[in-house]
């Protein structure tokens, strides 16, 4: 009774100072103090007060901090689960496996297009063995392998009848986690291997910073400027060797700038000087944080048609992090690729290759694209591409030329095939 008694004095002093305060800013001395009309007005300054004391715009930060790294935070603790999963996995080809596993580093070089070195010898390189974890190497001998000229024991070239895959990961991948990403996928990947492959880690400066929003914002520019450094990079990859090229969401505009810069174009105010790349070049995407039409004719990326010789790509309609898409581009009105599907020119398939390559005109379709809406939900992670989108088999298959196995011919997901008028 006693603190009863005393909280409802208590209650009843805030009541009269509240009551007081409000008399004297809205002029309410004449109307009771029980009246609906206080309350209002005391309503109307909560509301007012809230965006200043950081009770509204946090909301929109939260949503963009959500930006590429989408559940991550919160599913870090299932990551070692599921980088163990090979003990119980049943895969579909046990032949396949990825036989070299590089990383290939960017995260200590300017990441301003105009002072980018564009020399490989400045690249950080390290090599996955299974039986001591990841160890230093170097970019000659990441470089002899990849063009067969490395020696192995019996004094044959190794690596030579590798395939290549190249992986680009999304924003705000710390490198301990894209290391982890990285294993991850290329077991998905081996799963549906018929050959061994080699599987190489692009890891760029992608850490998350303090300001959500501006740090979103600064890194769709860092992912431009790496679209320079993977094309130096695949500049000394032999001509005759099919390459594979997976991309998620600022990883995908990576892939898409190296490939309009491989192609002559101009990225970040810089073009690459002359010379090879692989003449076959098959690129997967998912979740692209690219605007849709960057690839048409006159498009911020339109020399990357010249290059890729196939696409597919997986997005989103519903995915709630690209959506928001705009308040990163430079237009307002911009929509991802990620949430409706890349638009390319109507004759795209009968572009001829860029000068000093020798494509010939492949006989699949070149563009495949999948909705994944109705097995993803407003999800923006990558790994649920993986463990809950059917349309993945896609991309995998694509980089891993596995040509549209039969057992996939029946599957008929939303296809968005678009063109420009």
């Amino acid at each position: 009774m006693i603190a009863a008694a005393t909280f409802q004095h208590i209650w009843k002093c805030i009541e009269l100072r509240l009551n007081n305060w409000f008399d004297r800013i809205f002029f309410l001395n004449a109307v009771p103090s029980n009246s609906i009309y206080k309350w209002i007005a005391f309503s109307w300054l909560v509301l007012a007060a809230a965006p200043s004391i950081g009770i509204t715009s946090p909301v929109v930060a939260s949503d963009i901090a959500a930006m590429e790294l989408g559940e991550d935070i919160a599913l870090t603790d299932s990551l070692q689960q599921e980088l163990e999963y090979a003990d119980t996995a049943t895969p579909c080809n046990t032949v396949g496996e990825a036989a070299e596993i590089w990383e290939i580093s960017t995260r200590q070089l300017p990441q301003s297009g105009c002072v980018a070195p564009l020399d490989v010898t400045k690249y950080r390189v390290s090599r996955w063995l299974p039986s001591c974890g990841w160890i230093e190497s170097s970019i000659e001998q990441y470089l002899a392998s990849v063009r067969g000229s490395e020696k192995s024991n019996d004094d044959k070239a190794a690596g030579l009848d590798l395939h290549n895959i190249v992986y680009v990961h999304g924003n705000w991948m710390p490198a301990d986690l894209t290391r982890d990403r990285g294993l991850l996928i290329s077991r998905y990947l081996a799963q549906r291997a018929h050959f061994p492959f080699r599987f190489t880690i692009f890891s760029w400066p992608s850490t998350r910073e303090k300001r959500a929003l501006a740090d979103v914002r600064e890194n769709a520019v860092v992912a431009e400027v790496q679209g320079l450094y993977l094309g130096t990079l695949l500049q000394q990859f032999p001509p005759e060797k099919p390459l594979g090229i997976i991309g998620f969401s600022y990883g995908a505009r990576a892939v898409t700038g190296s490939m309009h810069a491989l192609g002559g174009g101009t990225l970040c105010g810089r073009t690459l000087t002359d010379g090879s790349y692989p003449s076959e070049i098959r690129v997967s995407l998912m979740a692209a944080a690219i605007d849709r039409g960057w690839m048409l004719e006159g498009g911020r990326h339109q020399n990357a048609s010249r290059t890729i010789s196939s696409l597919v790509n997986l997005y989103n309609s519903n995915d709630p992090i690209l959506r928001r898409y705009h308040l990163i581009s430079t237009s307002s009105r911009a929509t991802a690729a990620g949430v409706a599907g890349i638009v390319l020119p109507r004759n795209w398939l009968n572009l001829p290759p860029a000068e000093g390559t020798s494509v010939a005109a492949p006989k699949n379709v070149r563009l495949r694209q999948f909705d994944c809406r109705s097995d993803l939900g407003r999800s923006h992670d990558e790994r649920s591409y993986y463990r809950e989108c059917s349309c993945t088999v896609h991309l995998m298959d694509h980089v891993l030329w596995n040509d549209w196995n039969e057992q996939h011919a029946t599957y008929t997901p939303e296809v968005a095939n678009e063109s420009a008028n």
